[in-house]
């Protein structure tokens, strides 16, 4: 129902505004006679003039922002720290944005028998901008685990905070890929490759 009111909407909008290959697109499909506008969006403050240039010392700290929602991929971040766990890595996964008693969390530890403390997976909560600024420059490495996603927000921080980044491209997240590639060069390119030393984040 809601997809077809959606539909039914954007049939008779006249302006529509969006920022991703994915919103132009989609517009042109539902709404044919609508003229599209880029829109972009600007960051809160507390996100912009720091810069990210951690050394690899001791335990590698992975961070994921997300929310409450099962599209989130909550059971991604499980699934994929056994498997790290099991490899014998040292490391430590944030997740800013749930706490151990999260539907969800709940839900995708049920689901596989798994324990999230017993897997050094570290729960911040909901945080304010210049917490989760702090968090993410003491990371070594941004995972994004979300199955869907269109342009996240949490994807921009770590552009503008050049962080090496993992990512699923889903939806037209590639348009946030590719602008880290032109807007940060060769920089970027050894930030993935040289400062997390060991791990290969070309492949």
């Amino acid at each position: 129902k809601r997809a077809k009111n959606e539909q039914e909407i954007l049939r008779i909008t006249k302006n529509v505004a969006g920022r991703t290959n994915w919103d132009k697109c989609i517009t042109k499909v539902l709404s044919p006679k609508g003229n599209y506008h880029v829109v972009n969006e600007i960051m809160r403050p507390a996100f912009y003039g720091k810069t990210w240039d951690k050394k690899r010392e001791g335990k590698l700290i992975l961070i994921t922002t997300t929310s409450d929602s099962a599209y989130k991929g909550f059971e991604v971040i499980l699934k994929t720290a056994i498997i790290l766990k099991q490899s014998g890595l040292p490391f430590e996964w944030r997740v800013a944005g749930l706490n151990p008693d999260t539907k969800n969390v709940k839900i995708a530890e049920k689901w596989l028998k798994i324990k999230s403390d017993n897997i050094s997976i570290n729960f911040l909560g909901i945080l304010d901008s210049d917490k989760l600024v702090d968090n993410l420059l003491q990371s070594d490495i941004y995972i994004q685990v979300s199955h869907i996603e269109n342009s996240p927000n949490s994807i921009r921080l770590r552009i503008i905070n050049f962080i090496p980044s993992k990512s699923f491209v889903c939806n037209f997240m590639i348009n946030l890929l590719f602008l880290v590639s032109r807007w940060s060069g060769l920089h970027f390119l050894r930030l993935f490759t040289l400062k997390v030393y060991h791990i290969d984040l070309r492949t």
